[in-house]
Formats: structure tokens, C-alpha cells, sequence
């Protein structure tokens, strides 16, 4: 996954500071106070809330909009096993993050942990690919335009940080961003496969499509592992503009 792909740091840069500063107008929820009792309930209506206007951005903040979302880069990279393949998802956009609905938040400030689930109804990934390998002992190749949706997603996102000292401020440092995705159905469309020979491409498009669990269970960890990567090290770039004090001004 390229550079570009700071949607996911944004929300929780967001989220955390907008939830916990003074309300402003419009699109920013109700703050939340750590020691509230009903502190994940609150944390659930505002995430609900950010990811509701993620299409319109937060200019109180400087955050522009967020879906659709365009990522220069996402490479997933497997290995041995029955799906073995170098997938670069180039150019993309990514659409379907503001229709998500937040479902829990358990949140744990004094222990800088959180955890957030949400069902996405649909997420579509749109752009230009490259791939090489063998997918179920059948090999594949090809480079050309893409499309590939997730319907009816259940994310799970853990965090976990430790606190850091700057300017006599107290900030949160990631160490773990962990994602779990579990999608009901997936779909894919890669044009061009095989140097165009459109009779080898619409078999392996039918074949993964019918095939999907499989394929995507052989690529689950590599793609949650690519996502816990990324979301970590953008995540500390939003945690460093916000200190823990303003997140939780009762902290």
C-alpha cells in the first residue's frame, strides 16, 4: 500500500480529537470524557458520526474528504501455498468507507488501547493493477484496469500505544494496529489478463469469482497484515499532531 492511503490515520486522528475538543458546528460530535461511564457509547456516536461525513472532509481540522479516496499504491504480496501472487492495486480509488456503521468502540485510555468493530456494506476498489503468480496451481498474469468490491465487511480494528513526552505534552505512539476483515462475498475484474487473450482472462475472472472464499482466505492475512502496517505508521503521524490531553481533557 503506497503513501497516499492516510484516510484510515485521518478517522482516528479525527475522531479522537474531535471527540474530545469543543464541539464545533455541524460535522463534529459531542466531546468524551475518559472516566465517563459511558465513555465507548459517546466514542461510538462520534466515530458514527465521522465516518457519516468522511464524503464532505473536516476543514476545522484540515482534513479534506475521504471517500471517495484515491491510493497511488497497494501491493499485496504472498507466498508459497495455493495462492501465491504479486498484486499491485495502482491508481485506485477507493469508495464505500462513509456508508460504515460502527457497531462497538471498547476503549481503555488509561491502558492507550481501543478497539473499534463496523460492518461496511460495500467497499470498491477501482483503478489499474499488476499481478504474477499462480492462484489454485493455475498461473496468472496480466496488468490493466481493475475492479473488486467487498460486500457486507465486518472490520475489526485494535490499537495499541504507549505515551510519549513532547513539549511537556503527553502524546500516544502506536506500537500495534491490528485488522481483521471478514467480507460476506467478494468480487473481482481484471481486464487484460494474459496480454488480452480474452479467453484465458474471462475463465480466471470466473474462476476467482467462483472461487472466492478460498482465495481470499489464502490472502487474508497478507491483506490485513498490509492494512496493519500502513494504518500503524499513518496512524502515529495524525496521533502526533493531537496531544492525549486534548484527546481526553480528564486524563
Amino acid at each position: 500500500m503506497g503513501g497516499h492511503l492516510y484516510l484510515f490515520s485521518c478517522f482516528f486522528g479525527v475522531l479522537l480529537s474531535t471527540v474530545a475538543a469543543a464541539p464545533k458546528p455541524n460535522n463534529n460530535p459531542t466531546p468524551c470524557h475518559a472516566k465517563d461511564a459511558d465513555l465507548d457509547e459517546c466514542l461510538v456516536k462520534g466515530a458514527q458520526q465521522i465516518f457519516k461525513n468522511m464524503a464532505k472532509g473536516f476543514k476545522e481540522v484540515g482534513v479534506p474528504k475521504m471517500d471517495p479516496l484515491f491510493v497511488s499504491m497497494m501491493s499485496l504480496h504472498s507466498g508459497d501455498g495455493p495462492v501465491s501472487l504479486n498484486l499491485d492495486l495502482i491508481n485506485a480509488t477507493h469508495k464505500g468507507l462513509s456508508k460504515s456503521t460502527v457497531t462497538a468502540v471498547e476503549a481503555h485510555p488509561e491502558k492507550y488501547e481501543f478497539e473499534i468493530k463496523l460492518t461496511l456494506p460495500e467497499y470498491n476498489i477501482k483503478g489499474m493493477y499488476n499481478v504474477s503468480g499462480k492462484i489454485m496451481m493455475l498461473p496468472i498474469m496480466g496488468s490493466g484496469p481493475s475492479d473488486i468490491t467487498f460486500k457486507n465487511v465486518q472490520a475489526v480494528w485494535k490499537l495499541k500505544g504507549e505515551p510519549s513526552m513532547k513539549n511537556k505534552k503527553t502524546f500516544v505512539k502506536l506500537t500495534d494496529f491490528d485488522v481483521n476483515i471478514d467480507p460476506e462475498k467478494v468480487s473481482v475484474k481484471l481486464d487484460n489478463l494474459f496480454n488480452g487473450n480474452k479467453q484465458l482472462g474471462d475463465t480466471m475472472n470466473k474462476f476467482m469469482n467462483e472461487n472466492w472464499q478460498e482465495v481470499f482466505k489464502q490472502l487474508k492475512p497478507v491483506v490485513e497484515e498490509s492494512f496493519s502496517q500502513i494504518l500503524m505508521e499513518l496512524g502515529n503521524r495524525a496521533f502526533n499532531k493531537v496531544s492525549y490531553n486534548q484527546m481526553f481533557t480528564d486524563m
